[in-house]
C-alpha cells in the first residue's frame, strides 16, 4: 500500500496521454513537466498533503477540473482497488504465516509426545 502524501496534484498530457499527476513540489514539478513536453498541464497545490485517493475526491470538488472527471474517477478507482488487493494480500500474508507457525508449533508438539510416549 502506498502510504506516500503530496501537496501538489493535477492532471497533464505527454504524447497524447492525459493522466492524473502527484508531486510535493510545484514549481519543480512544472519544470520537469515542461522539460518533458507535456500539454494541457493543470496542477494545484492541495489544502494538506494527501495520499493519491484523498487527492483524487479534492480534484474532482474542483471546478477546474470538471473536464477530466472521467479520468479523476478512473483513477481514483484504481487506487482505491490496489490499496484493497494490497490489504487482502496483507491479511492473506498474516493468515498463512500464522498457520504455518501453529502448524510448526503442532508439529514441535506431536513430536514430544511420541517421545515421551516411545
Amino acid at each position: 500500500m502506498d502510504l506516500r502524501t503530496f501537496t501538489v496534484a493535477g492532471i497533464s498530457t505527454q504524447n497524447s496521454q492525459t493522466k492524473v499527476r502527484f508531486a510535493n513540489d510545484l514549481v519543480s514539478r512544472i519544470k520537469l513537466f515542461e522539460k518533458g513536453n507535456h500539454q494541457n498541464l493543470n496542477m494545484v497545490s492541495l489544502p494538506e498533503p494527501m495520499d493519491k485517493i484523498s487527492a483524487c475526491k479534492y480534484l474532482l470538488t474542483l471546478p477546474d477540473f470538471a473536464k477530466w472527471t472521467s479520468l479523476i474517477q478512473e483513477t481514483l478507482a484504481k487506487k482505491e482497488s490496489s490499496v484493497k488487493t494490497t490489504k487482502k494480500t496483507q491479511i492473506l500474508t498474516n493468515t498463512t504465516k500464522n498457520v504455518s507457525e501453529e502448524f510448526d508449533n503442532l508439529e514441535e508438539y506431536v513430536q514430544s509426545k511420541e517421545l515421551t510416549t516411545a
